[in-house]
C-alpha cells in the first residue's frame, strides 16, 4: 500500500472509483473539492489516495485543511471510503487513520471532523468523539399523493398559492449558464450582498450541464423572484442552494423540486440537516426543512484531535 496526494491521480480515475463504490456520493467527487477550494480559497487540499501494489485505487480520502482544522466548507469533511468495508488494513484504524495523522503533523492541524452519508455506518470510527446530529429526509419512491400528505398542514396551501401566482422553471428551459446568473443575481439581492466567489457560481452551473444537479426558478411577470439548486448524484438528492426575493415561493419551489427528482427515478430527497444550527438563521431554516417530512436519518459526524 502507498499514499499519494489526490493532484497526483487522474481525475476520471478518482472519480471512477467514487462512481463505484456504494458508500462514496457527490461530495467524494474532484468536482466537489474544486468547489470547496472556491467558496474557501485560503484552504489546503491535503487529499489522498490509498494504491495498491499494482497501482490500482483502494481507498480515497477527500481531506481539506481550513485554519487549524479538517473541514469542507467550515462543515465535517465526508468520511473517506475504501473499496471494501471488511479491510480494516485500509479503513480505520490502519493505513488511512496512520496518513491522516500524518498529514496532520505535518501542516500543523490540530483536530479534524468526518460525516458520512447518511446511509453509511460507523463500525471503524466508534472510538471517535460522536458529535453527531439528524437530516430530513424523503422516500421518493412513495406516490405524489403521499409526498403531498408527508408536508406541513400550513405549506399545501402556500404551495397552491404560489404555484397560481408565479411561473416555475428547471434551468433546462432557461439555459444552464443563465440560469446560474440568474440565481447568482437573487441570491446576492437576498443577502444584500455577494456572499462567495463568482468561482463557486461557476462551478455549480458546470454541474447542471453534467447533470450531477437541477435549478429551478420562480418567475412573476417575466422577473426572476426565487431559486433552488438541487445536487442529484446516483439515486440522492440534496437540497444545496436557495434565495428568494419573496416571502413563501421557496416552498413551491422545493416542492416542485422534490417531485422533479422523483421523476429521474431517484429514491431519495435530503432536504438537509436538523439540530445542527448555532443561531436564529439556522434554527429558522431547519424549521423550514422539517416541514416537508416526518423521515429523519442520523448524520453520525465524529471529531478527531491530533497531538
Amino acid at each position: 500500500m502507498r499514499i499519494v496526494t489526490c493532484a497526483a491521480v487522474p481525475e476520471r480515475d478518482w472519480n471512477a472509483f467514487v462512481d463505484a463504490n456504494e458508500s462514496a456520493w457527490f461530495w467524494h467527487r474532484t468536482e466537489w473539492l474544486a468547489y470547496c477550494r472556491a467558496y474557501r480559497p485560503d484552504a489546503v487540499d491535503l487529499s489522498f489516495a490509498v494504491l495498491d501494489d499494482a497501482g490500482v485505487i483502494r481507498a480515497i480520502c477527500p481531506l481539506l485543511k481550513e485554519g487549524d482544522a479538517f473541514l469542507m466548507c467550515g462543515e465535517p469533511c465526508i468520511v473517506p471510503v475504501a473499496d471494501q468495508l471488511d479491510r480494516v488494513d485500509v479503513w480505520w484504524p490502519g493505513v488511512v487513520a496512520d496518513a491522516i495523522a500524518a498529514v496532520a503533523k505535518a501542516n500543523n492541524v490540530a483536530r479534524g471532523q468526518w460525516r458520512p452519508m447518511p446511509w453509511y455506518g460507523w463500525s471503524y470510527w466508534i472510538q471517535e468523539r460522536y458529535i453527531g446530529w439528524e437530516t430530513v429526509v424523503i422516500d421518493l419512491r412513495q406516490s405524489e399523493k403521499d409526498l403531498w400528505s408527508g408536508l406541513r398542514r400550513s405549506y399545501r396551501s402556500l404551495i397552491h398559492r404560489a404555484e397560481e401566482e408565479y411561473e416555475i422553471c428547471q434551468h433546462a428551459l432557461v439555459g444552464g449558464g443563465i440560469s446560474v446568473r440568474t440565481m447568482q443575481r437573487l441570491h446576492a439581492e437576498a443577502a444584500g450582498r455577494e456572499t462567495r466567489l463568482a468561482e463557486t457560481w461557476n462551478l455549480m452551473a458546470r454541474y447542471l450541464d453534467a447533470r450531477h444537479a437541477i435549478a429551478l426558478l420562480a418567475f412573476k411577470s417575466g422577473e426572476p423572484r426565487g431559486f433552488v439548486y438541487v445536487y442529484t448524484y446516483k439515486d440522492w438528492a440534496y437540497y444545496g442552494h436557495a434565495a428568494c426575493l419573496d416571502p413563501n415561493v421557496n416552498h413551491a419551489l422545493l416542492w416542485q423540486a422534490i417531485l422533479a427528482c422523483k421523476a429521474l427515478g431517484l429514491c431519495t430527497f435530503e432536504v438537509g440537516w436538523t439540530g445542527h444550527a448555532t443561531d436564529e438563521k439556522g434554527q429558522a431554516i431547519e424549521h423550514f426543512r422539517r416541514g416537508f417530512s416526518d423521515a429523519r436519518m442520523p448524520v453520525g459526524a465524529v471529531e478527531r484531535t491530533f497531538p
